[in-house]
């Protein structure tokens, strides 16, 4: 009689439902990630061309075993810095950050934290409504960070996975994550973090179509372009004398193929000659600069004209 009401609840279509759960972690699977600045903490991190937004890329390759459990290997790649999201972009060597791992059975999603030597809770989608999981947002640093979640809502989205709103700003989405992407974070606040893109083998798995966050950004996201990897991303430029009376050198640039633009304070570009990898900004006040080059790879200065 018990295996005959076991069979009809595997039937009936709630509990078939709850048993199609949908792995987040999956091999060649990558998070696109943006943070964006508020004006304010934006002016003291980028160059004034810079739409205010780091960008980074976190892929899972390979396993690793760990006291007898196996992780995937998590990889991080920043962004060139940019004006906006159609690029293109050259994006920096791929970073070992850590090791995460997935239960299947309990659809909980760890990573093994070496300051704790042991694992930490990054996403629990067996929430049910007023449940509690208390996560770690810096698995890997030394300065790990427990936070709690609590589930304020949970409902199915069209394409049958789970979605939770928690700490009543925050999303949770089956699959794929917190809308801060593969880490939990804080509610937004001056810095946001936010996931862009979803790919699995290159291939968008989630867009602008099918979006399941309540933010979302205009641009297409998924299609960003990528120009060349491997190299320096926002490279600092290498310049003197600074401060200078107008003469500049930009160390290692022949001034061949490069674009430069400076920028005042106030976001504005400056009509300066730049030749032969030396500018000249005789013609301009004395104020802070801002120079731009790009080269195949971005890079930026800053320089004060005395």
């Amino acid at each position: 009689m018990k295996n005959a009401l076991f069979f009809l609840l595997l039937l009936l279509p709630g509990y078939a439902g709850a048993q199609n759960y949908q792995p987040m972690l999956e091999p060649d699977r990558e998070w696109v990630v943006g943070t964006w600045y508020a004006y304010e903490q934006c002016l003291f991190v980028f160059p004034p061309w810079s739409d205010c937004t780091s960008r980074e890329r976190f892929v899972l390759e390979g396993d690793t075993v760990i006291q007898g459990e196996t992780y995937y290997k998590c990889l991080r790649q920043e962004f060139s810095l940019a004006s906006g999201w159609q690029g293109p972009f050259t994006l920096g060597s791929k970073q070992y950050l850590g090791a995460v791992r997935e239960d299947l059975v309990a659809k909980k999603v760890y990573a093994w934290a070496p300051a704790l030597q042991t694992d930490v809770l990054l996403h629990d989608f067996s929430l049910g409504i007023g449940d509690t999981a208390v996560v770690c947002l810096d698995p890997f640093t030394e300065a790990t960070t427990f936070y709690p979640l609590v589930a304020d809502s949970v409902f199915t989205l069209p394409d049958g996975r789970t979605k939770w709103f928690v700490n009543t700003s925050l999303e949770l989405v089956e699959g794929v994550g917190m809308n801060s992407g593969l880490f939990p974070t804080y509610p937004c606040f001056e810095v946001c973090i936010g996931m862009v893109c979803l790919k699995d083998n290159g291939v968008a798995v989630l867009d602008d179509e099918n979006w399941p966050f309540q933010f979302n950004i205009t641009t297409p996201v998924c299609s960003y372009t990528i120009v060349s990897q491997n190299n320096p991303v926002g490279e600092q430029m290498k310049v003197w004398p600074n401060p200078t009376n107008g003469q500049v050198f930009l160390e290692g640039f022949s001034g061949k193929d490069v674009s430069l633009v400076v920028f005042n304070a106030m976001g504005q570009s400056m009509d300066t000659p730049f030749a032969g990898g030396r500018l000249d900004l005789t013609g301009l006040p004395p104020g802070l600069y801002f120079l731009r080059m790009n080269n195949g790879i971005l890079g930026w200065a800053t320089v004060v004209k005395l």
